[in-house]
């Protein structure tokens, strides 16, 4: 596993969110269902943020919930 850091666990709970909620569009699409755009916005938005939560933390700054 990855060294621990502790600015990292709550980007990890939110990048495992992002995956569950990732996961159910997919099935979703999958089986025939139309994905709204503002949907596919919000997910976009979310990685975004994550990605800059990410650099923010490697850059060694910190994280706040």
């Amino acid at each position: 596993p990855p060294p621990y850091h502790p600015d990292l666990a709550p980007i990890r709970r939110e990048l495992n969110a992002i995956g569950n909620n990732v996961n159910q569009l997919a099935r979703a699409a999958n089986s025939g269902v139309r994905i709204p755009h503002e949907d596919a916005l919000i997910i976009e938005r979310s990685f975004s943020q994550l990605e800059n939560l990410l650099m923010e933390v490697l850059k060694g700054g910190h994280f706040e919930e």
